[in-house]
């Protein structure tokens, strides 16, 4: 028995409608009915073979009103918006002066100057003694103490004295700090050893400016004309800058101290009041360094009595006080501390006392001091007094 084949039944035609649909369409276009996409979303894509007709009408799609979700596949960004941003600004630099660790305006390039000061009891009270960066006080010869008076920018201290002789030791410290010495005369001996030291100096009577003076009422009153002399700090400088004097340093120059508004001091015993007794050949000279604690500053004392500037009516007062215990010996009359070496000492600081030790390794160097154990002192920022002291004197406190 044969099977019959299969009739195939004939798939049924779309043109006609796709045929209906372009009637329509052309119908539409023709009245002025715009085309909108997606009409047509229903039917075969494969059939839709017509360009979409222009219109006269622009067509918009409303944007989404719901931010992307994360499956969402298609990435929207925002237009990049630069920042005005300012630009950026190089740090401050501070400066200090060398001499005592106080801020000051620019790049420490003052030369120091080094003024003797006259310190018998019939030569005070001082001039200028209260704006001295760094004070040193030392046997000079038979019972005299004198001072040195170290000044990182003279320009601003107005006067200063009474100003007296050289001697061997001021030479040495000018030497250690590349100072110019301001000085009053001096024995042939000393004054060729300072010519022969190279340090620049200024003979405080040699004429050619106003940079000095004789106090006539100080005068008057019955001061002795030796302790009348005084010179003015700007007129000094530029009178030394007029004889070819450099008054300029290079600001990287070591002067061998360091500070903190902490000093070394912090942990030490209490000495509100140190007292250090020169002693040398039965030689006594006493001078009290007397704590304020409302300046912070140890107020210098001698003689008796308190030290106050003359000029600068405030008291003599000095952030810290440093003794140097050195061996003195006579070279003709005078006194002359043996300052190369090193050796034991003492340090006081906002009421507080501890041993230190100094060392200096050539005429041209500074002092440098450190702890016992060898690491550098801190000293407080602001001006210091310094006892140069034969080695049988004494401190207390």
């Amino acid at each position: 028995m044969s099977r019959r084949k299969p009739k195939y039944k004939a798939k049924s035609s779309k043109m006609p409608l796709i045929i209906g649909i372009v009637v329509l369409v052309l119908a539409l276009v023709a009245a002025g009915v715009a085309f909108v996409p997606g009409l047509l979303a229903e039917h075969d894509e494969d059939t839709m073979n017509t360009t979409q007709p222009t219109t006269t009408q622009p067509t918009t799609v409303p944007k989404p009103t719901t931010e992307p979700t994360e499956d969402s596949t298609e990435e929207i960004t925002e237009d990049p918006t630069e920042e005005m941003t300012e630009p950026p600004t190089e740090p401050e630099q501070d400066y200090f002066n060398p001499l005592t660790g106080e801020k000051i305006d620019g790049p420490a390039t003052s030369r120091v100057f080094a003024v003797t000061i006259n310190n018998i009891r019939p030569a005070i009270p001082h001039y200028g003694v209260s704006k001295a960066d760094l004070y040193f006080e030392m046997f000079i010869n038979d019972y005299a103490t004198r001072g040195l008076a170290l000044y990182y920018d003279i320009n601003e201290v107005s006067d200063i004295g009474s100003v007296r002789s050289q001697r061997y030791n001021f030479t040495d410290i000018a030497c250690s700090y590349d100072a110019v010495a301001v000085y009053s005369g001096g024995s042939d001996e000393v004054l060729n050893d300072m010519k022969s030291s190279g340090v620049d100096s200024i003979y405080a009577e040699v004429s050619g400016g106003d940079y000095y003076y004789r106090d006539q009422g100080r005068k008057s009153s019955g001061y002795s004309s030796e302790h009348c002399l005084f010179v003015k700090g700007p007129e000094v400088k530029a009178f030394a800058e007029s004889q070819g004097i450099s008054v300029t340093q290079d600001p990287n120059k070591n002067y061998g101290l360091t500070f903190g508004e902490t000093s070394s001091a912090a942990g030490g015993e209490d000495a509100a009041k140190v007292r250090i007794t020169f002693n040398l050949y039965d030689n006594y000279k006493i001078t009290e360094m007397i704590y304020d604690q409302e300046s912070g500053l140890y107020i210098y004392n001698q003689y008796g009595k308190e030290m106050k500037d003359a000029i600068y009516k405030e008291k003599e007062g000095f952030r810290n006080v440093i003794v140097v215990f050195a061996n003195v010996t006579n070279k003709g009359v005078y006194h002359v501390a043996d300052l190369e070496g090193e050796g034991k000492g003492y340090f006081a600081c906002d009421g507080k006392i501890i041993p230190i030790r100094w060392s200096r390794a050539g005429d041209s160097d500074t002092f440098h001091f450190t702890l016992e154990d060898g690491t550098p002192l801190i000293q407080g920022v602001g001006s210091s007094y310094i006892a140069l002291v034969p080695l049988k004197s004494s401190v207390k406190w």
